[in-house]
């Protein structure tokens, strides 16, 4: 079994921006239509801002525990993120080059002061 851990520390700023300079194409990129169909009930926009930083957020640390960071074989489509009622950020894999069917995913999301956080830890097969 092969443990690894990714972080990410991001400014919820650089998100906001990205979300005023093209709100749609930002989501589209970084979300799938499922995180988009549950963005799209947020009615304030200081929640949307940190529910979107903590998608990027955890996609990228996902991707760092993985060990290869975004490329050919790994796009934030790949990722999908919710929560829990208890409102635990659950992470899964839904794409198809990786064989996922053995993988522990485990998460945490941490914000602060314009801040937000994202640790992930996957054990998978050697």
């Amino acid at each position: 079994m092969k443990i690894t851990i990714g972080t990410d520390i991001l400014k919820m700023n650089r998100v906001k921006k990205s979300l005023q300079e093209d709100h749609e194409g930002f989501l589209a990129l970084i979300c799938t239509p499922n995180e988009i169909k549950r963005l799209n009930q947020i009615k304030y926009q200081s929640r949307l801002i940190e529910r979107v930083s903590g998608i990027f957020a955890l996609k990228e640390a996902f991707a760092k525990s993985l060990g290869t960071g975004f490329d050919e074989s790994l796009s934030f489509q790949d990722i999908e993120t919710y929560h829990l009622p208890s409102g635990q950020p659950v992470l899964a894999y839904i794409g198809s080059v990786y064989d996922s069917q053995n993988w522990s995913i485990t998460c945490s999301l941490s914000h602060d002061a314009g801040i937000i956080f994202a640790t992930v830890l996957l054990s998978r097969p050697e």
